[in-house]
């Protein structure tokens, strides 16, 4: 025959067992979710990136016709001093 304090041990063994068991699942459970999570936040900012970058070639584009129309203005200016400053030297 079973001792019953051998049984309640044993069953107190195996149900201590199933209880680390299912916390172990819980827990890879809740790190997968968070892995899951961070993969689309990855997914997320490489497309922010992507997105950022093509603002950025835009604006360096645009910069560049800027950059281009200020030095015609200041040529302009230059030559139109240059005439005032001939103007003035005739009279």
């Amino acid at each position: 025959m079973v001792d019953q304090s051998r049984l309640n041990y044993g069953m107190e063994k195996l149900n201590n067992a199933l209880d680390a068991l299912e916390a172990s699942i819980v827990k890879f459970d809740k790190q997968q979710n968070s892995r899951k999570a961070k993969v689309l936040d990855v997914a997320s900012l490489k497309k922010q990136n992507a997105e950022l970058s093509t603002a950025l070639d835009a604006e360096k584009a645009r910069t560049i016709v800027l950059e281009d129309a200020n030095n015609e203005v200041a040529e302009r200016l230059d030559t139109a001093v240059e005439n005032i400053s001939d103007v003035l030297r005739a009279v």
